[in-house]
């Protein structure tokens, strides 16, 4: 195929990665379970996503899960613990700790920031 329709084709593919991603956030995704969806390598399908998009499927579920969780602890409706088990953390301590690197903050103390303006 000519290059063109390869960068298309896999263009595409890298956009119904994300699709899938979006649509699955709350399960506990693996590049392995997200390559074996769409029936590539782990090792291949990465490459395509990540030459794509610029970042990793690892690095792409991990950032839409946060901003997930973003949104959740904005509503208030939900606990620290609630929010890890609909993102599909496998244990709310592991989803501070992910949400704390990725944020500079633990997740109650980003409630906590917000309610108060900063």
């Amino acid at each position: 195929p000519s290059s063109g329709f390869s960068k298309a084709i896999n263009a595409y593919l890298a956009d119904q990665v994300s699709q899938y991603i979006e649509d699955h956030i709350g399960e506990r995704l693996t590049v392995e379970s997200v390559a074996k969806q769409f029936h590539y390598s782990r090792a291949r399908l990465g490459a395509i996503y990540k030459a794509v998009t610029g970042v990793g499927i690892n690095e792409a579920i991990n950032e839409k899960k946060i901003a997930r969780a973003k949104v959740l602890l904005m509503g208030g409706e939900l606990s620290v613990t609630q929010i890890a088990e609909e993102l599909g953390f496998s244990a709310s301590t592991y989803f501070a700790h992910k949400f704390t690197k990725a944020v500079g903050v633990s997740p109650t103390k980003y409630v906590a920031r917000f309610l108060s303006g900063e």
